[in-house]
C-alpha cells in the first residue's frame, strides 16, 4: 500500500521532528523510534486521526517536495536512519531493491558469472520469460543433456511432452 501524503507540518510538529536529528558530517541521524525494521518513525494526531509516519519521507515532503506515491525514497548513502533530504531519491521500488547491497536481487543482478563460472553475457545469457532471471545458456545445454541421458538409461519415467519439453 502506498503512503498517502501528509499535509504540511506544523511548527509544533517541525520541532519534535527536527529534535530528534543529529547532523554528523555525512548524514542527518534520526534520534527517535525505529520501526523493527530500521526505519525513524513518528507517530501523529490530527483532527482525532493518528497516523504513523516515516521520518525520511516527512524530512523529503517537509525541505524538498511531497513525494510521488508511485515511487519510494531511496536512501543514497545506505542508511536507513538518515534522513537528509539531498541523500534521498524518488525511484521506483524495482531500484530500490536493486540499489540496495543486502538484497538477493542486488546480489544476483551484479553477477557476471554464473556458479560454473560461464560469463552471463551476450548469447550465452537468457532471460528467463517466466521469472525475468537470467540464465547461461551454457549450463541449461549441459542440463539438457543429462537429462537426455537419463532417460536413455531408463532412470527418469517420461510422463508426457509439452511445448517441446519433456514432462517427467
Amino acid at each position: 500500500m502506498k503512503p498517502r501524503p501528509f499535509p504540511k507540518l506544523v511548527k509544533k510538529e517541525l520541532i519534535r521532528l527536527f529534535n530528534n536529528v543529529k547532523k554528523t558530517k555525512t548524514c542527518w541521524l534520526w534520534t527517535g523510534y525505529c520501526r523493527p525494521d530500521g526505519y525513524g518513525h513518528m507517530t501523529i494526531t490530527r483532527n482525532n486521526e493518528t497516523r504513523s509516519l516515516l521520518v525520511h519521507r516527512l524530512m523529503y515532503q517537509e525541505l524538498k517536495k511531497t513525494p510521488s506515491q508511485d515511487l519510494v525514497l531511496d536512501h543514497r548513502c545506505q542508511n536507513k536512519l538518515c534522513v537528509y533530504p539531498k541523500h534521498l531519491r524518488e525511484v521506483t521500488d524495482r531500484t530500490n531493491i536493486l540499489n540496495s547491497p543486502l538484497t538477493l536481487a542486488h546480489l544476483n543482478a551484479i553477477k557476471t558469472h554464473c556458479l560454473r563460472g560461464h560469463p552471463l553475457i551476450g548469447k550465452n545469457l537468457r532471460i528467463n520469460t517466466t521469472s525475468g532471471n537470467r540464465e547461461c545458456i551454457s549450463c541449461g545445454i549441459v542440463s539438457k543433456k543429462r537429462y537426455a541421458d537419463r532417460i536413455k538409461m531408463g532412470k527418469t519415467r517420461v510422463v508426457g511432452v509439452n511445448h517441446g519439453g519433456i514432462i517427467a
